[in-house]
């Protein structure tokens, strides 16, 4: 009995190890080269995700909103409210790199993308096109808005 409980603490604590983000089941990697990565992560309702890593620079772009639980590893779950379609933004893990989970506790998908920056391109950043917004300038990262209709 004393072994039967023991495998399954050891079972349950691997189980809640943090994996990289392209093993996270629905966080699917779409495209990739020597400077980005991209996710597309469609969660449904009720779906609880694997404990994942962030460990690269991130811009994130809300395309379906739902309510979340952001549970960072070790800590308890935040409710978020649904985020804007469109909503963009950036997170800087490779300072400070990021270990959680997300539950769609809403009633909808919950449909974000993440790109995340492996390495820069060089140089300074273009300056944007005409009647393009930027939504995201820093010193990782120039993005600018483009809405297709």
């Amino acid at each position: 009995m004393a072994v039967a409980a023991a495998l399954l603490t050891a079972v349950g604590a691997q189980a809640e190890d943090p994996v990289p983000i392209d093993e996270e089941p629905l966080h699917k990697l779409r495209f990739q080269n020597g400077h980005v990565r991209f996710f597309d992560v469609r969660l449904p309702s009720g779906y609880r995700s694997v404990v994942h890593l962030h460990p690269h620079d991130g811009v994130f772009v809300n395309i379906s909103p739902s309510e979340t639980e952001a549970e960072d590893w070790g800590k308890a779950p935040v409710r978020r409210p649904g985020r804007t379609p469109g909503e963009t933004y950036y997170i800087g893990y490779a300072t400070r790199p990021k270990a959680h989970r997300v539950s769609n506790v809403g009633g909808s998908v919950y449909h974000v993308t993440d790109t995340e920056i492996l390495r820069g391109c060089g140089g300074p950043a273009a300056a944007p096109e005409p009647g393009r917004e930027i939504a995201v300038d820093n010193a990782v990262v120039r993005a600018t808005r483009l809405e297709i209709a």
